[in-house]
């Protein structure tokens, strides 16, 4: 460290239980293991740049918590990706909240291992119904309409039929 530089450190190593000041990151080459406690701002005025980059292994946070993403007063772009060339992304654009699966001819799986809801977030109501091992159930306004059994489905409520209708087995009215 120079001395005519105020909490700057210039060239060379250190070793060191803790650092106090600011260390300018731009051309910093940081080896082994380094534990940063507190916050790490990664934006276009911090130290380091615009990317925080982990080349190989995990970047792990551990504790409570949140990642964030642009600004969600200003309805930004910002995505999350996965795979290459954006196999899987998850953003808002601004308007609307999506998980977009960019790979031509792959499915989306979604892999629990119990029960799946799809529910109103304002008011919880139920919309869809996965029960593993079990039925499947939509609803209308929070009322189940239709749910798969195992002798086949039920319906409950008005059945409106367009087309051509084919009953194989016997029909009770």
């Amino acid at each position: 460290a120079h001395p005519e530089n105020e909490k700057k450190i210039n060239v060379g190593f250190i070793t060191a239980r803790s650092i106090a000041g600011d260390i300018d990151a731009n051309t910093m080459v940081v080896a082994g293991i380094s534990t940063f406690t507190g916050a790490i701002d990664v934006n276009s005025t911090s130290n380091f740049g615009d990317n925080l980059t982990v080349s190989s292994g995990n970047l792990t946070m551990s504790g409570a918590g949140n990642i964030v993403l642009g600004d969600s007063a200003s309805g930004t772009d910002d995505r999350i990706t996965f795979g290459a060339s954006t196999d899987l992304e998850i953003f808002h654009n601004g308007t609307n909240n999506h998980i977009d699966c960019h790979t031509a001819g792959q499915e989306l799986y979604i892999r629990p291992t119990k029960d799946v809801y799809f529910q109103d977030y304002v008011t919880d109501d139920v919309l869809l119904k996965m029960v593993k091992d079990g039925a499947v159930e939509l609803y209308f306004d929070n009322s189940k309409k239709f749910q798969t059994t195992p002798s086949g489905v039920d319906v409950s409520g008005t059945l409106n039929v367009t087309g051509v209708t084919t009953i194989t087995n016997t029909l009770t009215l």
